[in-house]
């Protein structure tokens, strides 16, 4: 089983930070991907092996919960399960075939 993980929060210094950095060591097989235009260095030093695109949040929120034109799976590759926790990436699997985890 393939995981993907939206590790993007991670960089804003809050709770979400904490969790989304404590969880990824203790899993394995997962693709981390993030995206942010400014802050791209902060995210590659706390999760080097991430995929890190140069798109900001609020392209992404328009590209993924307003046009529905692409899959998480464009970013990340073949995925069994998308974990995110943002709550506004929800709508970007609903018509792909990606289970999904959230927590807020």
């Amino acid at each position: 089983m393939r995981v993907a993980i939206d590790v993007s929060p991670a960089i804003y210094g809050t709770g979400v930070s904490d969790y989304i950095i404590n969880l990824t060591p203790h899993l394995s097989n997962l693709c981390l991907f993030g995206y942010t235009l400014r802050r791209q260095p902060n995210l590659r030093k706390l999760f080097p092996e991430a995929k890190v695109f140069p798109i900001p949040p609020t392209v992404m929120h328009y590209l993924w919960n307003k046009l529905h034109v692409f899959s998480v799976e464009n970013l990340t590759g073949p995925i069994d399960i998308y974990h995110s926790s943002y709550y506004e990436n929800i709508s970007i699997v609903f018509c792909f075939d990606v289970k999904i985890s959230r927590v807020f």
